[in-house]
């Protein structure tokens, strides 16, 4: 009898699948000690919500390099700031694949979305200082 047709298998499958849902996991329960697939849902979140900031961060010194050519200068640094976030973003998968190796366990699940919000988190603030210098210019 195939596993599938057993009711019992069917109905423990199912829950399985609804308890580790992302959608059934909210906010305020990753804070809980809980599963680590529940913990890993909460940690993707938080390293989601670390690149949007980044992502901010970087469109706004983007467009203040965009703002500076021109009128200031005839250097145009958007390819450097693009460039740089391409070989950081290498860098910073590298750096927490290399982080979560060295665990050697079942912590290393842990360790790569914590090692990238740190580093997500530390970029944002390089973007936003090299935004705060360029806008200076303005």
């Amino acid at each position: 009898m195939s596993y599938l047709k057993r009711p019992s298998f069917a109905i423990f499958a199912l829950t399985c699948v609804l308890i580790d849902s992302p959608k059934q996991v909210a906010a305020e329960e990753c804070d809980r000690n809980f599963s680590t697939a529940q913990h890993s849902i909460c940690a993707q979140k938080d390293v989601e919500q670390a690149t949007k900031e980044m992502n901010t961060e970087l469109t706004r010194a983007l467009s203040a390099a965009k703002e500076m050519l021109g009128p200031i200068t005839h250097v145009d640094f958007r390819p450097q700031i693009l460039r740089s976030q391409e070989l950081w973003d290498q860098w910073k998968e590298s750096q927490c694949n290399l982080e979560a190796d060295v665990t050697m366990g079942s912590d290393g699940a842990f360790i790569l979305p914590e090692c990238r919000q740190r580093l997500t988190i530390k970029r944002t603030h390089e973007l936003s200082s090299i935004a705060v210098q360029l806008e200076g210019f303005q």
